[in-house]
């Protein structure tokens, strides 16, 4: 009954995933190609489309792996539902960004830049004092110089980035500067980047602690 079952996920796995890659694919491919598009409400789009895409070409064959009981080691397990959380959070945060965006822009279009400008300055200057506190205080002690706190100071440096460089960026979106699809493909990767590192780095501690109370030395 199990086989059958798995036996019936396996096509309809394969079709979703060869229309998630194509659709998603024709997106990139219109905007990359149309300049009428070439827009900031059009980056989210685009990025969307390639966390999409990355969910047709990952998320979908990890989980016809998991549907064959495929024996996993427990590192390559956390890795895999590490990737697949990642992105599928990826397209849904870009999705509600797009939500918010068109919201805003019908709401209140012209003045919806400065009710959110001074806003994400504070969250950038706290976002950046916040962290580097953190740095230093490990820095200058030498008890917190272990193990479990490289997660800690590498999980403060990427928030650091968060705070200098993809709020900044945000900042500049909002503004309607005019940006190039190279330009505009190059921000979103940089936003992406550091926030799923981030997250990743997030998660790493939360491994780490789980592990050395279920597993003490």
């Amino acid at each position: 009954m199990e086989s059958s079952v798995v036996s019936v996920f396996w096509p309809l796995e394969g079709v979703l995933a060869v229309a998630c890659c194509l659709g998603n694919a024709l997106v990139i491919w219109a905007v990359w190609t149309c300049g009428a598009l070439r827009q900031p409400t059009f980056c989210f789009i685009v990025s969307l489309a390639v966390a999409d895409l990355l969910v047709g070409l990952v998320v979908l064959p990890m989980g016809v792996l998991l549907d064959i009981h495929m024996k996993i080691p427990l590192y390559g397990c956390l890795l895999m539902c590490c990737l697949v959380i990642l992105l599928e959070v990826a397209s849904v945060v870009l999705l509600l960004a797009i939500a918010v965006d068109r919201f805003l822009r019908v709401r209140i279009p012209l003045s919806a830049v400065w009710v959110f400008l001074p806003f994400e300055v504070v969250v950038a200057l706290a976002c950046c004092l916040g962290n580097v506190l953190v740095i230093w205080a490990v820095w200058t002690c030498g008890a917190l110089r272990q193990a479990t706190f490289c997660f800690i100071v590498s999980l403060a440096v990427a928030d650091f980035l968060v705070g200098s460089v993809a709020i900044p960026v945000a900042v500049l979106v909002d503004n309607r500067m005019r940006i190039p699809l190279y330009g505009c493909l190059f921000m979103c990767c940089v936003i992406m980047t550091l926030q799923v590192a981030s997250v990743i780095i997030l998660l790493a501690i939360a491994v780490d602690r789980f592990l050395r109370v279920y597993i003490p030395l």
